[in-house]
C-alpha cells in the first residue's frame, strides 16, 4: 500500500510531536528506514534502481512514523491513509540524511519512554526498497528530496502516556529523538 505524506507533516529531530486538533483518538508511532531520492527519475525497473541505488537515492534517514489510526477508517466509504498520516507535525525526520551506507546491514531501533520496542534489520523489510522506489517511479516521478518511508516491522505501539520520548536509530544515521505531547493541540497555536 502506498500513499503520500503532506510535506508539511515533516518535523525535525528536538521538536514536539502534537496532537491534531481534529483528533481525539489513538495515536501509534513505528520506526522507518527513510530513503531520500537524489536525482529525477521515472519508470524504473527494480534491477535498474538497484545496480544504481546509490547513485539514484541519495541519502538516507530514520523516519519516526505517527499515524492518526482512529481516522483511517472514520469513513465506511474508504480509508482515509493521507488524512491519517499527513497532520503537521506527523511526519518526523531525521537527525541527518546520511549516505555512503549499505542498507541490508542497517538496524532500525525504535524507543518509546525509555523502552525497547523495536530492533529489526533493514534486510527484513517486507519490500525491500530498491522495489519500493521502483514501483513508485511507475506511476510517479520521483524528484531530489522526495522521502520514501519504507514500511516497518513489529512492536509498533500506542502514544499513551501524557508525554512520550520516541527515540528512532539507525547506525550510521544516528538518533531521532522527539516528544509527543498528549496535551499539546497542533493547529491551536500555529
Amino acid at each position: 500500500m502506498f500513499f503520500l505524506k503532506a510535506t508539511n507533516s515533516f518535523l525535525a529531530t528536538g521538536e514536539n510531536i502534537r496532537r491534531p486538533a481534529s483528533c481525539d483518538g489513538k495515536l501509534v508511532y513505528e520506526g522507518e528506514f527513510g530513503i531520500v531520492i537524489g536525482k529525477t527519475y521515472a519508470n524504473v525497473s527494480e534491477v535498474d534502481v538497484a545496480a544504481k541505488f546509490l547513485a539514484v537515492l541519495a541519502s538516507y534517514s530514520c523516519i519516526s512514523d505517527i499515524t492518526a489510526v482512529e481516522l483511517l477508517q472514520a469513513e465506511a466509504t474508504f480509508d482515509q491513509w493521507t488524512r491519517g498520516q499527513s497532520f503537521v507535525t506527523l511526519g518526523v525526520f531525521g537527525p541527518v540524511m546520511a549516505s555512503g551506507l549499505a542498507p541490508n546491514g542497517l538496524v532500525v531501533g525504535t524507543v518509546l519512554n525509555g523502552y525497547e520496542r523495536q530492533n529489526y534489520p533493514v534486510s527484513e523489510i517486507i519490500i525491500w526498497p530498491h522495489r519500493i522506489a521502483s514501483l513508485l517511479s511507475r506511476d510517479k516521478t520521483l524528484d531530489p528530496g522526495d522521502v520514501v518511508c519504507c514500511n516497518t516491522s513489529i512492536g509498533v505501539g500506542s502514544l499513551k502516556e501524557l508525554k512520550n520520548t520516541i527515540d528512532t536509530t539507525i547506525e550510521g544515521i544516528g538518533i531521532l529523538i522527539n516528544v509527543f505531547d498528549n496535551g499539546g493541540m497542533c493547529g491551536t497555536d500555529d
